[in-house]
């Protein structure tokens, strides 16, 4: 596996096909878009991350909106902070947002685990280079139980 920022317009580009075949084909949450591109207005200002397996097929990606930005969970996700939740926002908060993976479309591939714990390394590491110490991140309770037992499994992180 590699780990990296995407800045070349083809990584973006594989990131923008990876998420519209998760949010748009499979959990049709986002409407499908004719080019099969997912991509929205916050990826203007976005910082994307890719996890390649060695053949440079991408993984898994996400993105970061740093704190000076504005969030998903401001707009979108608003109704699921509690009433009088205030975002602490500063250049040491970010949110991850737009995780996607292809390990929902894989079936029997031993590397499926591999993908998501290089995924959240990435994240980690990011996360230390930038000086950022909070983030911030929506999923569903599946994928929290999922990281949560990633994150106790004492093989998970080598």
């Amino acid at each position: 596996f590699t780990v990296r920022t995407l800045a070349t317009e083809a990584d973006k580009r594989a990131a923008y096909q990876l998420r519209h075949k998760i949010y748009c084909e499979k959990l049709r949450w986002v409407p499908a878009a004719q080019d099969e591109l997912e991509i929205d207005a916050y990826d203007q200002q976005g910082i994307l991350l890719g996890a390649f397996w060695e053949n440079s097929v991408l993984s898994s990606t996400l993105r970061f909106l740093k704190g000076e930005q504005a969030y998903m969970l401001e707009k979108e996700f608003k109704r699921l902070l509690p009433a009088g939740f205030k975002l602490h926002k500063s250049k040491n908060t970010a949110e991850v947002t737009r995780l996607a993976t292809l390990v929902p479309l894989m079936t029997g591939h031993e590397s499926q685990k591999h993908a998501l714990d290089m995924i959240f390394k990435g994240m980690y590491h990011w996360s230390v280079v930038n000086d950022v110490r909070s983030l911030y991140f929506v999923v569903e309770r599946a994928f929290m139980r999922l990281m949560a037992m990633r994150g106790r499994d004492s093989h998970a992180w080598p």
